[in-house]
């Protein structure tokens, strides 16, 4: 009787166990469906759409130079026939009209804070706000999503035949500084745009890739890799994948553990991580001191740096080596001058107002200008 009794009072405990952990789950998953998590997708910055529709923004030419497409239907700028951001063609002709105008030619080199992203209006990027000055003529280089291996390609083609009176290469510190050696991708955009999603990378996730400069041949394979590996919708799925696409929380679960393992497999295998910006900016700065070109490198700082008020020079100088950067200070930077608060947000009006309003004194002193 006693034995009985047990078995009963253990079934009894257990019971209550498994109707707390029931509760605990579904308060977990109100409480994720409340911040805005989806059942089936397993990260915000990748929802898919039910119609795929590219909309080409970027091609790769020979060199692995990563050039804006003119499509008609998402410009919301004038292009050149180079495919960056300008009112005119990026020529000797175009120089020689603006020097005889007495003004002095300075290349922007980087990445979408100095193409102007995501401005309504791109002329208050600081880029812009600088060319507006009469003394000088901006040729803006800037493409979204690209890093120093672009920008050095940038360096390599256009001051083999074009000499400016100075080269800014701009470094954004939330994401410029890579720790592996990225080869360029001729005919193969650094990115994707597609309609209703956020960019996509055009390189393949390491840790998915299980290899590095592993590039998607197209939009759609890119799209089809991130649904595959970042939700589980899809007709590959089966029944138990199906029924856990049904919660935010099973979604959350099974496709991270998923990830987590495929992470922890390329730690175990990736070649050794080192910081590669350095060597990046040798490769840079070379064809400037070929030609006798004076230079200038930016560490543009991201929200994070502003909010935990980094000190820049301190924080990042190692990453730079022997190439002396200029690092605006924090103080002069607040969290607001930003449109958001994550690593990819950009400057709001404001705080390309203010960049500009630091960085035209130097441009000035560089280029010896009244």
């Amino acid at each position: 009787m006693k034995s009985i009794r047990f078995k009963k009072a253990n079934l009894k405990v257990w019971g209550i166990r498994l109707i707390i952990l029931f509760v605990l789950l579904c308060f977990i998953e109100i409480g994720l469906r409340i911040s805005g998590q989806i059942p089936g997708v397993f990260t915000l910055d990748f929802v898919p759409v039910e119609q795929f529709k590219e909309t080409p923004y970027l091609y790769s030419d020979s060199l692995g130079i990563n050039r804006l497409i003119d499509n008609g239907e998402t410009m919301i700028y004038n292009r050149n026939s180079d495919g960056f951001r300008s009112l005119f063609e990026f020529d000797q002709e175009s120089i020689d009209s603006i020097r005889a105008a007495g003004q002095k030619v300075i290349f922007f080199i980087g990445d979408s804070y100095i193409e102007g992203c995501c401005l309504d209006d791109y002329s208050k990027s600081f880029a812009d706000i600088i060319g507006q000055n009469e003394t000088v003529s901006i040729f803006n280089f800037g493409i979204g999503g690209t890093d120093p291996v672009q920008y050095k390609l940038l360096a390599q083609h256009y001051l083999d035949h074009l000499k400016p009176d100075l080269v800014v290469f701009s470094i954004f510190l939330g994401n410029d500084i890579l720790f592996y050696e990225r080869t360029p991708q001729p005919g193969y955009p650094i990115s994707y745009q597609i309609e209703g999603v956020n960019w996509l990378p055009g390189e393949m996730p390491h840790h998915l890739a299980q290899a590095e400069n592993v590039a998607y041949k197209n939009a759609l394979e890119g799209y089809s890799s991130f649904v595959k590996h970042y939700t589980l919708k899809g007709d590959t799925r089966n029944v138990f994948e199906q029924l856990l696409g049904l919660s935010a929380l099973g979604t959350k679960l099974y496709l991270g553990s998923s990830l987590f393992f495929k992470h922890l497999s390329w730690m175990n295998k990736r070649p050794p991580q080192v910081c590669r910006l350095e060597q990046d900016l040798d490769e840079c700065v070379k064809p400037c001191k070929k030609s006798g070109t004076p230079y200038l490198i930016l560490g543009i700082p991201s929200v994070i740096d502003i909010k935990k008020n980094r000190n820049l020079e301190k924080e990042y100088s190692e990453y730079f080596g022997v190439h002396q950067a200029h690092f605006i200070s924090p103080d002069l930077l607040e969290e607001s001058d930003y449109d958001g608060e994550s690593i990819g947000n950009h400057f709001t009006e404001n705080g390309h107002r203010k960049y500009a309003d630091y960085l035209y004194p130097i441009l000035k002193e560089k280029l010896e200008l009244n």
